[in-house]
C-alpha cells in the first residue's frame, strides 16, 4: 500500500510539473513567435541587407572620392604605372629611371553628371524597397503557414474532445445496458454491443490524441519553436473575423500587398535606370585635386607637388551603345508596368475568391451548428426512451453515431471558417486582423 501511495504521489507531482511548464498559446502569439524565429525569413532578410548595401554604395558615388596611391619602382627607363584595378578614382604616374618612391592623394568630386548618379541612386533605392516589400510578402506567407498549422492542431484538439464525448456516452450506454439487464429489462446482446461501442470509442480517442500531438509538432516546427515545448492551444483565440468591408480590404491589398508594392518599386527602378541611361549621353564634369611626395627629387629639386583641375567628358561616338541602353531601359519600364497591372488584377481575383470562401464557410458553420443541435436533441430523446423501456438500444447507437458525425462536421466547419479568415488575411497582405501595413510605399 505504501509503495502504491508513493507511486500516486510521484504521478501527481509529474502531472503538476507538466502543468507548470505548459504555456497557453493563442493563434496571434504563435504568429508573432513565428515571424521572429521562422528560418524562412532569414533569406529574405539577407536579400534586404544586400539591397541596402547596394543603395549605400551607389549613394556614395554622388560624393567626393579620395584615394591614396603608393608606388615603389626600379627601372632602367621612364615607365608609366597605374593604380590598382578596381580603385576609383584611378591615377597614372610616370616613374623615372632607377629607384623611385611615390605617395600621393587624389580627390575627385562630381560637379555635374546630368543627374546620372542621382538616378542610379534612385534606382538602387527602389530596388531596396522592392526587396523590403518581398520580405513583407514572405512574412505574410509565414503568418499564413503558422495560422494553418495552429488551426490544424486546434482542429485535432476538437476531434479529441469529440472522441472523448463519444467515449463518455459509450460508457454511460454500457452502464445503462448492464443495469437494464440486471433488472430483467435488457438483453445480453445489448450489453455486448455497448461494450463494443465503448472499446471502439476508446481506440478512436487514442488515435485522435496521437494525431493532435503530431499536429502540435508541426505547429512548433513552422513557428521555429523547440519541438519539446509544452503548449496549450487557446480555443477562443482562433476566430477573428475581419472588421473591414470587401472594398476596404481590396483597397488595402492593392496598396499594401508586398507583391504589388514590389512591382511598383520595380517600375520606379526601371524609370530611374532610364534617366541614368539618358544622362550618360550628356557631359560629365568632375573636379580633381592631387597631392604627391616622391623620392628621389626631380630635376628641379622638388620632392612634392600638387594640382587642381577639372575633368570634362562628353561621349561623341560609341557605336550607339548609350542610346541602345536608353531604349532597353524604356522597354524595361513597359515590362514592369505590365507586370504591375497583372499583379493588381491577380490580387483582386484572389481576394474575391477568398471573400467568397469566407461567406460560404460562415454559412456552412451555421448549418453545421444547427445539425449538431438537432443530433444532440435526437440523441437525448433516444436516451430517455431507452431508459424508460419504450425505445430500442440500436436506435440509441444510431443516434450516438449521428451525434458524433454532427460534432465532427461542426468542428470541420469551424476549421474551414478560420482557415478562410487566415487566407483572406494572406490575400490582403496582412499578418493578422489588427495588423497594418509596414511595407515601404
Amino acid at each position: 500500500m505504501i509503495r502504491a501511495l508513493a507511486s500516486c504521489v510521484v504521478a501527481v507531482l509529474a502531472v503538476g510539473s507538466l502543468a507548470q511548464t505548459e504555456r497557453s498559446l493563442s493563434i496571434e502569439d504563435a504568429v508573432t513567435f513565428g515571424l521572429k524565429h521562422s528560418p524562412k525569413l532569414a533569406a529574405g532578410l539577407a536579400e534586404v541587407e544586400a539591397a541596402r548595401a547596394l543603395t549605400k554604395g551607389t549613394r556614395g558615388m554622388e560624393g567626393p572620392q579620395l584615394v591614396f596611391n603608393g608606388f615603389a619602382t626600379r627601372s632602367t627607363m621612364p615607365t608609366a604605372f597605374g593604380s590598382a584595378m578596381g580603385v576609383s578614382p584611378s591615377t597614372t604616374v610616370v616613374a623615372p629611371e632607377g629607384n623611385w618612391l611615390d605617395a600621393g592623394l587624389m580627390l575627385m568630386v562630381p560637379l555635374y553628371t546630368g543627374g546620372s548618379l542621382s538616378a542610379m541612386t534612385a534606382a538602387a533605392d527602389a530596388l531596396e524597397k522592392a526587396a523590403m516589400a518581398g520580405l513583407f510578402e514572405m512574412r505574410a506567407e509565414v503568418a499564413l503557414e503558422v495560422r494553418m498549422a495552429f488551426l490544424e492542431a486546434l482542429f485535432a484538439q476538437r476531434q479529441v474532445t469529440t472522441a472523448a464525448s463519444r467515449l463518455d456516452a459509450s460508457k454511460a450506454m454500457a452502464e445503462n445496458a448492464r443495469t437494464l439487464l440486471a433488472n430483467g429489462k435488457g438483453i445480453e446482446a445489448s450489453v455486448r454491443r455497448a461494450e463494443a461501442e465503448q472499446s471502439e470509442a476508446e481506440a478512436d480517442l487514442l488515435s485522435m490524441q496521437a494525431e493532435r500531438q503530431k499536429m502540435v509538432l508541426e505547429l512548433l516546427l513552422v513557428m521555429g519553436e523547440k519541438l519539446d515545448a509544452a503548449v496549450a492551444l487557446e480555443e477562443s483565440s482562433a476566430s477573428s473575423l475581419p472588421q473591414l468591408t470587401f472594398e476596404e480590404l481590396l483597397k488595402t491589398a492593392k496598396a499594401s500587398r508586398g507583391e504589388a508594392v514590389r512591382a511598383r518599386h520595380r517600375v520606379r527602378a526601371a524609370q530611374a535606370e532610364r534617366r541614368a541611361a539618358e544622362a550618360a549621353l550628356g557631359p560629365q564634369l568632375y573636379g580633381v585635386a592631387m597631392g604627391d611626395i616622391f623620392s628621389p627629387q626631380d630635376g628641379m629639386g622638388r620632392r612634392s607637388g600638387g594640382a587642381l583641375g577639372l575633368a570634362l567628358s562628353l561621349p561623341l561616338f560609341d557605336g550607339g551603345q548609350r542610346r541602345a541602353a536608353s531604349r532597353q531601359a524604356q522597354a524595361m519600364i513597359v515590362q514592369a508596368q505590365a507586370e504591375l497591372l497583372g499583379v493588381e488584377r491577380r490580387i483582386e481575383v484572389d481576394l474575391r475568391k477568398a471573400w467568397l470562401d469566407l461567406e460560404t464557410a460562415q454559412q456552412m458553420k451555421v448549418s453545421a451548428e444547427r445539425g449538431e443541435q438537432a443530433a444532440l436533441s435526437a440523441y437525448n430523446t433516444q436516451v430517455v426512451r431507452v431508459e424508460s423501456g419504450v425505445g430500442i438500444f440500436v436506435d440509441q447507437l444510431d443516434a450516438l453515431a449521428a451525434l458524433t458525425r454532427a460534432r465532427a462536421n461542426s468542428a470541420r466547419a469551424e476549421f474551414d471558417l478560420q482557415l478562410a479568415v487566415a487566407k483572406l488575411y494572406r490575400t490582403a497582405g496582412l499578418v493578422g486582423p489588427t495588423a497594418t501595413s509596414e511595407v515601404p510605399k
